[in-house]
């Protein structure tokens, strides 16, 4: 048997078993079977495991932005109730998000142990 064919025959059924592509190549006897079985378990840890990494990421990219979404949610709920224009709004808003990080990393006397 040629040897590029079987690569690529080799590559391709690698490919379908991380991807919805079609598969008509299936394994013919018990160690075809377990590797391909091996295989699929460790696309699944792998692929679990990217998921995984994935939503700590954003969770924690939520707890930062937390306190930032909850005054501003804050400041236009008052805006909200007092009637403000949206001329004034967007620039109390735009005002907030500038200062918000400088405000956020000042040191204040409470803070020191």
């Amino acid at each position: 048997t040629d040897t590029g064919y079987v690569y690529t025959i080799s590559l391709h059924w690698v490919m379908t078993q991380f991807s919805p592509a079609t598969n008509n190549i299936v394994p013919t006897n018990f160690r075809e079977r377990s590797f391909a079985l091996a295989v699929v378990v460790y696309a699944l840890i792998v692929f679990s495991s990217f998921v995984s990494g994935l939503t700590n990421a954003v969770n924690e990219l939520r707890r930062i932005n937390l306190g930032r979404v909850r005054e501003e949610s804050l400041i236009q709920q008052f805006m909200n109730s007092k009637s403000i224009s949206q001329s004034l709004s967007s620039d109390i808003k735009s005002f907030f998000r500038n200062s918000y990080e400088a405000r956020k990393s000042r040191v204040r006397e409470k803070d020191i142990p």
